[in-house]
């Protein structure tokens, strides 16, 4: 992971959750279904191996194993958008312009997003 990125770590999927703020449940179960649908294979990660998976949408084709032997890791990262194609219109503050005109309140564009000024725009609803 590149630097800046804090790793997480757990002997439990339960443990991992709390630490990374999800429903301790609901990443089990999570887990729970995806080791069950872990089927057949000799895991060799120079190859297609044909670990895959059965019943998950969508399925893995290779290379699948069970996350089931602690220590677990977690990395908390937070989304962004990296392509815009024709970049996003912004008003003199860098806020991302909605719909309705109005400049967005906790969306602000940096990096390629500025492209705008050069190729165009596209305008984000109201609801972004």
């Amino acid at each position: 992971m590149p630097s800046g990125v804090s790793r997480l770590e757990a002997n439990s999927i339960g443990d991992l959750a709390r630490q990374m703020d999800l429903e301790p449940a609901a990443l089990a179960a999570t887990v729970g279904r995806y080791n069950e649908a872990v089927v057949g294979g000799r895991f060799d990660h120079t190859k297609l191996d044909g670990c895959r998976t059965r019943g998950l949408t969508p399925e893995k084709t290779n290379w699948a194993q069970r996350i089931d032997t602690p220590p677990y890791f977690g990395y908390p990262l937070r989304p962004g958008i990296t392509f815009t194609y024709l970049g996003v219109k912004v008003d003199e503050r860098a806020a991302l312009m909605m719909t309705g005109g109005t400049p967005s309140r906790n969306i602000v564009a940096a990096g390629r997003s500025w492209q705008v000024n050069i190729l165009g725009q596209v305008i984000l609803p109201d609801s972004a």
